[in-house]
């Protein structure tokens, strides 16, 4: 045996340290195993915190951006989130979302007046077209009214020379006969 002896009077202690060693180890080891232990249960248990409490909802929030950013509105805004600055992210996300709503509204009453612009265009523009061609039809008539007018002024008038032209001869005729 590895121990000590001591000797009083005719006494003899024998102490073993080799049994007191291993109870010691074994107490150390069981003591490390149970730290060991209770340390990954805390470390579970708080990444289990963590998760349900910022990376859960910092996902979610993260996938509703990305859909945002593809221009889909209606998106899934976690409301029940417990860390102050994730519910600020979602309140910053609340508000993006209200003012894409708000942009494209504000783009559809824009396509709609520029479409009523452009309609108010082409009819002022056929209605200056339709104004401009009235003129030169009603000339047109006029002239081709006008020419009719001459040529009927003209063969009265030929008719009329034609007439005195007669006359004359039944007058001078009817002279000589007399």
């Amino acid at each position: 045996e590895n121990g000590s002896q001591n000797k009083l009077g005719e006494l003899t202690f024998a102490l073993s340290t080799d049994r007191l060693s291993a109870e010691v180890r074994n107490k150390v080891l069981i003591t490390i195993g149970m730290l060991a232990a209770m340390l990954a249960i805390m470390i579970v248990g708080i990444r289990q915190v963590l998760n349900s409490l910022v990376l859960d909802p910092l996902e979610s929030l993260t996938d509703a951006l990305e859909a945002l950013a593809e221009g889909n509105v209606d998106i899934h805004i976690p409301a029940d989130l417990k860390v102050r600055e994730v519910a600020a992210l979602a309140h910053v996300l609340e508000v993006f979302r209200a003012n894409k709503l708000e942009a494209d509204a504000l783009s559809v009453e824009h396509a709609k007046a520029l479409e009523i612009e452009v309609k108010r265009r082409e009819t002022t523009e056929a209605l200056v077209q339709g104004f401009d061609q009235r003129p030169r039809r009603l000339a047109g008539d006029l002239s081709r009214v006008a020419r009719g007018l001459i040529d009927i002024a003209s063969t009265m008038a030929d008719t009329a020379k034609e007439t005195g032209r007669q006359s004359a001869e039944v007058t001078h005729a009817a002279e000589q006969a007399s």
